[in-house]
């Protein structure tokens, strides 16, 4: 009883799951979509083990070739699904060629299964968990194909695992040179749940594809003990995948200078535009202004004003905005001897998208919150 409600615990939550994000994405929460196809690769993934260890052999017959296409789909469609997160435009069909291990691993599983009878595919079976004999040669095409799965695992393990880290690491970086509020994608969270659902899923891949099945086969309280674990941690991303906003990057050039181009002769007064810009016409007011927008005000691109931003003025988009709001802000509570404006209030009329971000930048650029600056704590 313990072994089906901990295997099968992971299956009904991915279902259950990628349903409810399927239902609910759209054109603007394109990544409800992915993060679903995800849960549902995962779900044929948890349903391999469940008749595994409750040793289905001839439904297990018929699934082997479902279970390693979703074993080799895994770390894919968690990247593409990180991809989506950020706003960029994916097609599943230019993104074919990360699937084409699973299509071709599982093609030759089901060829392999099919034209092995019970008793030959039975010894397969049992010869996964090392519990049993291993002369019979007519299955060693498919546990040979069982330990190349196994190594092509582990080698997506790394590889997607390494990129995802970078991807992740590089685009956030690329949101505060864009961005003046990251509100709807929550950074901070964004970061740390994927940061411990990725690690996760990195070490128990490594663990359970080194070890094989053997170990879990013989260790039922070990069987218990990951059911647990992955249920709650696939119900975690998805909680946050219901609540997440994608980035909007629709404004970007997709421009990156690199240090071999030639900079127009006007970048040396890009600095003084901006900050020109910012003092006489307050656009920071705008809660949801990007550096493309500045970026037409000041006639230029992206890559320029970013890089001006960085250079000139040693700064990101993002504090750099925050900067202006921040001063406003000062400005409003010194007048508002009467505490007359919430901190709400006064978040919104510099510029604020929220009163949680008002507090983070304020914190960052004075080191204390808003509460004890105006009471004169910190000033």
């Amino acid at each position: 009883m313990g072994i089906t409600i901990s295997t099968l615990a992971p299956v009904f939550v991915n279902i259950l799951g990628g349903l409810f994000l399927f239902i609910s994405g759209n054109r603007k929460y394109i990544n409800r979509w992915f993060l679903a196809l995800f849960m549902f690769d995962s779900a044929l993934l948890f349903g391999g083990h469940f008749l595994y260890f409750h040793r289905y052999v001839s439904i297990y017959h018929l699934y082997d070739f479902v279970f390693l296409f979703a074993l080799l789909s895994f770390f894919s469609l968690y990247f593409i699904y990180v991809k989506s997160v950020f706003g960029i435009r994916i097609s599943l069909v230019r993104n074919i060629f990360h699937f084409v291990p699973a299509f071709v691993v599982s093609a030759v599983s089901l060829t392999l299964s099919r034209t092995a009878g019970e008793d030959v595919f039975r010894e397969y079976f049992f010869k996964m968990a090392d519990v049993a004999g291993t002369t019979m040669p007519a299955s060693s095409g498919m546990f040979y194909l069982y330990q190349s799965a196994r190594i092509i695992h582990i080698m997506q393990i790394t590889g997607y695992g390494f990129y995802i880290i970078y991807y992740i690491v590089t685009h956030m970086r690329l949101l505060k040179d864009c961005f003046s509020n990251t509100d709807s994608i929550r950074p901070g969270r964004f970061v740390v749940i994927n940061g411990l659902f990725l690690f996760f899923m990195i070490v128990s891949g490594y663990m359970t594809t080194l070890s094989g099945r053997g170990f879990f086969y013989s260790n039922e309280y070990v069987i218990y003990l990951s059911g647990f674990i992955f249920s709650g941690m696939h119900l975690m991303i998805c909680l946050y995948g219901v609540r997440q906003v994608p980035v909007d990057m629709s404004g970007d050039d997709r421009e990156h200078f690199s240090g071999s181009e030639d900079l127009p002769v006007n970048f040396g007064g890009i600095g003084k535009r901006l900050v020109d810009y910012f003092e006489n016409e307050r656009p920071w007011l705008d809660p949801d202004l990007k550096i493309w927008d500045v970026a037409i005000r000041v006639g230029t691109n992206r890559t320029y004003v970013s890089k001006a931003i960085n250079e000139q003025l040693d700064s990101n988009f993002s504090d750099f905005v925050n900067g202006y709001r921040i001063r406003e802000a000062q400005k409003i509570m010194e007048r508002d001897s009467s505490f007359s404006f919430s901190l709400q209030a006064i978040a919104e009329m510099s510029g604020f998208g929220s009163l949680s971000s008002f507090s983070r930048a304020f914190r960052k650029f004075e080191g204390c919150t808003p509460s004890e600056y105006r009471t004169g704590v910190c000033k």
